[in-house]
């Protein structure tokens, strides 16, 4: 079998070079041999020749995810008519693997002529496949699918709202940054939490002042994952805001808070860090991938570790009376914040 292989791999290479291409469509139905279906669909790419298009359409149908990415590649190189019209064509195949390949294709392609059916394609019944398409159409960049995309910014599926997102904030166009952030106000707290985490990931400054007034939402877990994108920010306008924020009624969000203004590390939160100390709040943290099991941790906890870290010396008597907390875990973090505030003050 292995003989057998070796020789059909270099019939494949014969076949390139003598730019054969009936041939090469003929090895692409080598159901037996993964690596002769992906060469020969990658061959008949480099060769680009018009005949090949049906057969590689049909090759988005093959079991192996690499033959499937070879005949995208393939397609994508074939400059001709034919090709990019079969594509869209392909767009309404059945086979909803078929439209997502076809889909990463015309990404490739970059041709603006796909542009409108790709539109369309964002109505499509199967959530993999819009999210291939507004992938798409952030690659293509062109102007007029910003408005669809904004519109699948309230798409059903998570992954194809991060998609869209993501999409917008590529394109750089004004109305998308603004859907982007009104994101924040949408009636779906799922919707204002999401926006957040991404604006984080976006790191953009212009994002902190929206961010800042998020911190007074409704909803507890859009305000936590708003303090969490403000810590990882780390802009000092945030701070205010933050030690405001201490006051939540949720122990969840104040202990957000609290890591946040950790994070950022400034001088004034040291003040209000140490009234945390008195807070009885505590939450449970959920066990992680690793099979650590969940652990209940308290916001006077925290804000010991966060006054440990930021190093200032008037949390000193503070977190010394910790020592004497009821709790071993409180007990522990004072006596490690002490020791990193006496070394920073030694240093």
């Amino acid at each position: 079998m292995r003989i057998f292989a070796s020789l059909l791999k270099l019939k494949v290479g014969k076949l390139k070079e003598k730019k054969d291409v009936e041939g090469l469509i003929k090895a692409l139905n080598k159901r037996n041999f993964v690596w002769i279906r992906r060469e020969a669909a990658l061959a008949l790419g480099e060769l680009g020749d018009a005949r090949a298009i049906e057969a590689l359409i049909e090759l988005l149908r093959d079991g192996n995810e690499s033959v499937r990415e070879a005949a995208v590649e393939a397609l994508s190189k074939i400059e001709d008519p034919q090709a990019l019209e079969a594509l869209l064509q392909g767009l309404k195949d059945r086979n909803s693997l078929v439209r997502e390949e076809i889909a990463s294709c015309l990404g490739k392609m970059g041709d603006a002529r796909a542009v409108e059916p790709l539109i369309e394609a964002l109505k499509d019944e199967t959530w993999y496949v819009r999210q291939s398409v507004a992938l798409t159409l952030c690659s293509i960049g062109d102007a007029r699918a910003v408005e669809p995309l904004i519109e699948s910014l309230r798409d059903e599926d998570e992954s194809v709202r991060d998609a869209a997102r993501e999409a917008l904030a590529k394109m750089g166009n004004p109305r998308a940054s603004e859907a982007i952030l009104h994101g924040l106000k949408d009636n779906d707290p799922t919707v204002r939490a999401e926006t957040a985490s991404f604006l984080g990931e976006m790191g953009d400054v212009r994002a902190v002042e929206p961010l800042i007034e998020a911190l007074k939402d409704e909803d507890k877990d859009v305000r936590q994952s708003v303090a969490l994108v403000l810590g990882d920010v780390g802009d000092a306008r945030a701070v205010g805001p933050l030690i405001e924020a201490l006051k939540d009624e949720s122990p969840r969000v104040r202990y957000q808070v609290v890591e946040a203004l950790e994070r950022i590390g400034d001088a004034r939160a040291v003040e209000p860090l140490i009234q945390a100390l008195n807070d009885r709040g505590w939450l449970i943290l959920p066990g992680t991938k690793q099979r650590q099991p969940a652990k209940k941790v308290w916001v006077r906890g925290k804000a010991i570790d966060a006054l440990g870290r930021i190093g200032d010396s008037r949390a000193v008597g503070p977190i010394t009376r910790a020592l004497n907390d009821k709790h071993k875990d409180i007990r522990k973090a004072a006596k490690e914040a002490l020791g990193k505030i006496n070394a920073r003050n030694r240093a």
